[in-house]
């Protein structure tokens, strides 16, 4: 399940995971994705939700789902920075920053399921955090060269 109020992002990210053979379902909002989670809890395997939306933030979302099921893989994803701890401490598998590097969080999507088939205890499972993709304030040489680097105008 795929849940963010931006319509945008969450049909791309929708259609990227397709393409990747997932089936996937979209909510427009932390409510909706409450709503569908409840109705078919034994159906999904993993739920990725932005942090910040209308009507139902991601985190309360997070708490009433894990509530539900304590062992649902959660993945928040948010564009605001500096938010691990808080993601590490309400229980969630990972914090996936936006904009996201894709091939990186297909990675991740690819590890959890491989713990679980692999009988690694849900509960056990690592959190990750997959910092913004071209911005990681560890590693300088991702960041663009110049204010518009990443439009390629620096050259």
């Amino acid at each position: 399940m795929v849940a963010d109020d931006d319509e945008t992002a969450r049909e791309s990210l929708g259609k990227a995971l397709q393409g990747e053979g997932y089936q996937v379902v979209l909510a427009a909002n932390g409510s909706k994705a409450v709503e569908m989670f409840c109705e078919k809890a034994d159906s999904a395997d993993l739920l990725l939700i932005d942090l910040n939306m209308h009507l139902k933030n991601g985190l309360v979302a997070v708490h009433q789902l894990l509530e539900v099921n304590s062992s649902l893989p959660i993945f928040i994803i948010t564009g605001l920075s500096h938010q691990n701890k808080l993601a590490e401490k309400s229980g969630v598998r990972a914090l996936v920053e936006k904009p996201i590097d894709l091939p990186e969080l297909l990675q991740l999507i690819r590890k959890q399921f491989s713990d679980v088939a692999s009988s690694v205890s849900r509960n056990r499972v690592a959190f990750s955090h997959l910092p913004a993709d071209g911005f990681n304030l560890f590693h300088r040489s991702f960041l663009p060269a110049g204010p518009y680097g990443h439009w390629g105008l620096n050259e």
